[in-house]
């Protein structure tokens, strides 16, 4: 099993391009098949869109979910994405690669979130691609997965210790190193998880730690690069954005006809041409697809309008979210300009300026008047009479709005007929509860074979 992290992106439809079609077709023979998550739908093409939806109005998702706006905002996208790789001796069957898709979702504390799974055919060994969205389809806030790719690695390293057969021996011995690391608080290899191992010195140590070509192979395609053949330069190296980078640069110090030597044994290398055209091609379709799935400013996001000129007229799907879209712009409208109406017909800024002068003066150490006075007395009657209209004036404001959100919810239109409605929190809770019966069954079994 070797899992692989890929770069985030912002393009939720050219992500669907890519996934769901063949290498630069419009057919799509290599999806073996596809499974919706958190998505009302199950059709991908239709689920790539609904994430698209999710992620341009996550403003609006904190705001009615009163979720702070303060923080840091994310500068990456929106479009997450991971595949896991079986050996090629291996053939799972699609409930095994699914499930195994999910435990990662669960492990990168992303259940809850949306996503697409996609299988492909097009390679010797099995594999599947998982496509999430990292706003929270509830809340609107964005997740930020730590240490996504070493979890995914002690994932897959756990994964074979229960099936008895450790396939990637490398990542077992790197991974026991990262754990001396972080128990002695150094940081010669922790420091590079986040960056995929993209260091020179890291790839050294591998090479040096690697006794076999094919051990080399696996620690390397456990670090997120691919062992490839160059046109000119014999043996290079291929990372996750599709760049090439020659292998003897990397190995300074290491001479050339040890280095292949040592590799003359290892099998099924693929041309690096065809490794990075598949890579740079899926970061330049997300990054020039225009669509609906670019994380947008608030203000960005009020001035999109929806339309129906790239609409197919047949798609009912397609159609009533368009008109979600234009229910929600249209009701955001409404209650901006019924906060402006208010603050017109109110002035409670100005009523609430008056309130704190008057306090202060009455409360003043220096200018109040003393407990007797008839005069403080009277401020102080006048004080609680301006107290009283504010709150009279917010419960107004507030019978307002409650009225004016009852009237949009009558005619917000639905985006799937009521008998086709999926429970998704309760498909989720399902779904993690038959994984916990799962492993409870297998600590009553015998064990993983030896």
């Amino acid at each position: 099993m070797v899992p692989r992290i890929s770069k985030r992106g912002y393009s939720f439809v050219g992500a669907a391009k890519y996934y769901l079609h063949d290498k630069k077709a419009d057919t799509d023979e290599r999806v073996a098949w596809t499974y919706t998550h958190n998505i009302p739908t199950d059709n991908p093409e239709k689920a790539f869109g609904w994430m698209a939806y999710t992620a341009m109005n996550a403003e609006r998702l904190k705001q009615n979910a009163d979720v702070s706006k303060v923080g840091r905002k994310s500068s990456a996208g929106a479009v997450y994405s991971y595949s896991l790789a079986w050996h090629p001796e291996q053939s799972p069957e699609r409930e095994t690669m699914q499930d195994a898709a999910m435990e990662v979702l669960e492990h990168l504390g992303l259940v809850e979130h949306e996503a697409v799974f996609v299988a492909h055919t097009d390679t010797q060994h099995p594999h599947v691609h998982v496509v999430c969205n990292l706003v929270h389809p509830e809340h609107g806030k964005t997740a930020s997965p730590s240490y996504d790719y070493l979890t995914a690695s002690r994932w897959a390293e756990n994964l074979e210790k229960e099936e008895g057969q450790i396939r990637c021996e490398q990542r077992v011995i790197n991974n026991e190193k990262r754990r001396r690391l972080e128990f002695q608080s150094e940081s010669t290899l922790v420091k590079h998880r986040e960056k995929r191992l993209e260091n020179t010195l890291v790839i050294q140590e591998l090479y040096k730690q690697s006794d076999t070509g094919k051990a080399f192979q696996a620690a390397l395609q456990d670090a997120g690069y691919t062992l490839a053949k160059g046109d000119r330069r014999g043996f290079v190296l291929v990372n996750e954005q599709g760049k090439i980078t020659s292998l003897s640069r990397q190995l300074k110090g290491q001479r050339a006809r040890d280095i292949k030597a040592r590799l003359k044994n290892v099998l099924d290398i693929p041309l690096a041409s065809q490794i990075a055209e598949e890579r740079q091609q899926l970061e330049t379709t997300q990054k020039n697809t225009s669509n609906d799935g670019v994380q947008k400013t608030p203000n960005q996001q009020q001035s999109v309008k929806p339309s129906n000129a790239n609409l197919d007229e047949n798609d009912a799907f397609l159609k009533r979210l368009d008109a979600v879209r234009s229910w929600e712009q249209k009701t955001e409208q409404q209650k901006q300009a019924l906060l402006e109406k208010q603050e017109n017909q109110y002035q409670r800024g100005e009523l609430i300026e008056k309130i704190q002068t008057l306090e202060k003066q009455l409360f003043s150490t220096k200018k109040g008047l003393s407990k007797n006075s008839k005069k403080k007395k009277e401020e102080l009657e006048y004080l609680e009479a301006l107290r009283m209209n504010l709150a009279n004036m917010d419960s107004r404001i507030k019978e307002q709005h409650d009225a004016l959100k009852n009237k949009a919810l009558e005619s917000k239109p639905r985006t799937e007929p009521e008998n086709t409605i999926k429970d998704e929190k309760q498909k989720r809770i399902d779904y993690i509860k038959q994984q916990q019966d799962k492993k409870h069954s297998k600590r009553r079994g015998k064990g993983p074979k030896l």
